[in-house]
C-alpha cells in the first residue's frame, strides 16, 4: 500500500471520526440513519372506523378544534365552525366568508390560525392577521386586520407573551400587545426565503422551517425581540409541515421524506431516522396524536400512522384509505378529522370535505390448530 493511499484512508478516517463526533456534516446536512419499521406482531392492530361525514362551503386547508368546535380554514371561500358535540352528527353551525379569490380591502382569505382565550388569530393571507371575537365559540365575530409588511402571512405562534407570524415573503414578524389591539409588528428575522412555519421549543427555543430551500433553524429566544441563530441546516427540498414532539420535531420535505430531528439538546441537534414517501404520492398533512404517534395523510387519498415512542426507530403502524385527497388533519380525543378534497367518486357522489374517524386498537387473537 503507497504512502498516499495510507495518507488519504487515514484522512478519510479522522474526517468520519469527526462527523460522529459533531453529529453533522461540514455542509450542513444532517445525517440519515435509520427507515421506519413494521410495528412487532405482539402491538395492537390499529383501525380507523368512520364516525360521519359533513359538507362544507368550501375546501379545507386546516383544522382547528377548541373544546366541541371545529375551525375550518377555508381560504379563499371563508372560515367555518363546526359543532362537534356529538361526533356522529357535526353540525355547520357559521361560515364567515372569504373574498372570492380576489384580494380586495375589507375581505379575507383564512389560511390558518390558533387560539388565545376568547380571540382567534388568523393567519389571514395576502392580507394580514384578523382577529375574531369568540364570546359565543361557534359564531366567531370579527374584530380588526392588522396588515403585515410583505402579506403573506401563514401561520401563527405564541411564545411567552409575544406572537411570531411567519410570512412567505418577509420572514419571522413579532407582535406585540393583545389580539384585537396590537402594538407593534416588527421583523425580528428576514434573512429566509419563505418562513413556513415556526414552533415553540422549550424553554426558550424558536424552531423555524423555510420552505424554498428547505432550511431548519434554531434560534434562542430570551430576547425576543433580538433572536440569536444558534444552528442553521439546509435539509434539500422544499419543507411543508413542521410537528414538535417532546425532545424531538418531525419535518416534512418534498424531495427526502420525512425526517425526525433530534433536539435533546437544541444547540447540537441531529438527525434521529428518516423514511421515504414516493414523489407521486406527496404528504398533504402532518398532525401529532397522543405523546407518540405521528398521522400522515397523501394525495392518493391513504393515512399512515407512525409510532415515535423512539424516535431513532419509528414503527409503521398502518395505512388506511379515505378515497380522496388529504388536505389536513386535526386530533379530537380518539377521533381523527380529515379535511377531504372535494372530488367525484366511483358512485358519481363528490367526497365530503369533512371526515370524522375513530381510532380503536382490536387486541391480538391467538388460536390453535388441534
Amino acid at each position: 500500500m503507497s504512502r498516499f493511499f495510507q495518507l488519504r484512508l487515514l484522512l478519510v478516517l479522522l474526517a468520519m471520526a469527526l462527523l460522529g463526533a459533531c453529529g453533522g456534516q461540514p455542509d450542513g446536512r444532517l445525517r440519515r440513519v435509520h427507515s421506519a419499521l413494521p410495528a412487532p406482531a405482539d402491538r395492537p392492530t390499529l383501525a380507523l372506523e368512520p364516525v360521519a361525514d359533513l359538507d362544507l362551503p368550501g375546501i379545507p386547508r386546516s383544522l382547528l378544534v377548541s373544546g366541541d368546535a371545529l375551525y375550518v380554514f377555508m381560504n379563499q371561500e371563508g372560515l367555518a365552525t363546526v359543532d362537534l358535540t356529538n361526533p356522529g352528527r357535526p353540525r355547520l353551525v357559521g361560515h364567515l366568508a372569504g373574498n372570492d379569490d380576489k384580494i380586495v380591502p375589507g375581505k379575507h382569505l383564512y389560511y390558518s390560525g390558533r387560539i388565545d382565550g376568547e380571540r382567534l388569530v388568523v393567519a389571514d393571507r395576502h392580507y394580514g392577521i384578523t382577529t375574531l371575537d369568540l364570546a359565543d365559540p361557534l359564531r366567531p365575530r370579527l374584530l380588526d386586520t392588522l396588515p403585515i409588511p410583505g402579506n403573506q402571512p401563514i401561520h401563527v405562534e405564541r411564545i411567552g407573551a409575544d406572537y411570531f407570524v411567519s410570512s412567505a415573503s418577509y420572514g419571522l414578524i413579532r407582535l406585540t400587545g393583545e389580539p384585537g389591539r396590537w402594538t407593534s409588528a416588527a421583523q425580528v428575522i428576514g434573512n429566509v426565503d419563505n418562513a413556513k412555519q415556526s414552533a415553540f421549543y422549550p424553554p426558550h427555543y424558536l424552531v423555524l422551517v423555510d420552505d424554498h430551500d428547505g432550511g431548519i433553524r434554531i434560534f434562542d429566544l430570551r430576547l425576543p425581540e433580538r433572536p440569536v441563530l444558534l444552528q442553521a441546516y439546509v435539509m434539500g427540498g422544499f419543507c411543508d409541515f413542521m410537528r414538535v414532539f417532546d425532545g424531538f420535531v418531525v419535518l416534512s420535505l418534498r424531495q427526502r421524506g420525512i425526517e425526525v430531528i433530534d433536539m435533546s439538546d437544541p444547540t447540537r441537534p441531529h438527525l434521529a431516522s428518516g423514511f421515504q414517501y414516493s414523489q407521486f404520492n406527496g404528504v398533504r398533512a402532518m398532525e401529532r396524536w397522543g405523546e407518540n404517534r405521528l398521522v400522515v395523510g397523501y394525495d392518493s387519498g391513504a393515512i399512515d400512522i407512525f409510532d415515535l415512542a423512539d424516535p431513532a426507530r419509528p414503527l409503521w403502524l398502518g395505512r388506511f384509505a379515505v378515497e380522496a385527497p388529504v388536505y389536513c388533519l386535526a386530533v379530537h380525543g380518539d377521533l381523527l378529522l380529515v379535511g377531504l378534497h372535494r372530488q367525484e367518486r366511483f358512485d358519481r357522489r363528490p367526497t365530503p370535505p369533512l371526515r370524522i374517524l375513530r381510532l380503536v386498537e382490536l387486541p391480538k387473537t391467538s388460536f390453535s390448530i388441534d
